[in-house]
């Protein structure tokens, strides 16, 4: 799988080991890593440490905010899941993220340190998302615990993916429902087969064998 990882990147020094521990983990699990793009001038005044030691973590770019956005946004979209490490600071930019993933059906996984004071905000612990899992852990032993357990329910639910060949009328029908109600072509499509399926009394007599 893709990963998404994000972290705030006003977090103290002492929260390195852990998000190296996350992110060893992903890599040793096989998942490859997107990481936040952040503007350069972000990394050696907030860790305290040369810019050059957090590019494992972060991918500093000389690009206008406009680029940033599109870049985070652009890797969120072809990630199949998004883990946040959210112990000591819950930047608006990460508020973001998140709920961009969310919007995009992603599969959000929010770690926090039980030592840390951070309090989730209401809109992010407080959301009712299938796809939302806001996990506490004690240690790295527990941390690795929560956060494989996530990637393996994760790579389960994910979706299949397929070729579908439409007639032009079809095409024209989701380009204009696209645009009109700001929804993905594939989420349209989706959409109608799971209301197919809520109707098919013969597949739900098929499910109950």
């Amino acid at each position: 799988m893709k990963v998404y990882f994000t972290t705030g990147y006003e977090n103290p020094k002492e929260s390195m080991d852990n998000i190296n521990t996350i992110l060893d983990t992903i890599k040793k699990e096989g998942h490859t890593i997107a990481k936040r793009p952040l503007k350069s001038e972000h990394g050696s005044d907030t860790y305290s440490v040369d810019e050059s030691k957090l590019t494992h973590i972060f991918d500093f770019r000389d690009e206008p905010i406009d680029q940033i956005y599109k870049t985070a946004t652009k890797r969120i979209k072809s990630s199949d899941v998004v883990i946040a490490e959210a112990s000591y600071h819950l930047s608006p930019g990460l508020g973001f993220e998140l709920g961009f993933a969310l919007h995009e059906k992603k599969p959000v996984l929010v770690l926090i340190n039980s030592e840390s004071d951070a309090v989730l905000s209401e809109v992010i612990e407080g959301n009712p998302s299938k796809l939302l899992e806001n996990e506490s852990y004690t240690d790295k032993t527990d941390l690795n615990k929560k956060l494989l357990s996530f990637l393996k329910s994760s790579k389960q639910k994910l979706d299949t993916k397929f070729i579908l060949i439409i007639s032009p009328e079809i095409d024209k029908y989701l380009e204009w429902t696209s645009d009109n109600r700001r929804m993905h072509k594939a989420q349209v499509v989706r959409n109608a087969i799971e209301d197919m399926m809520k109707k098919d009394k013969d597949y739900k007599d098929f499910l109950s064998q």
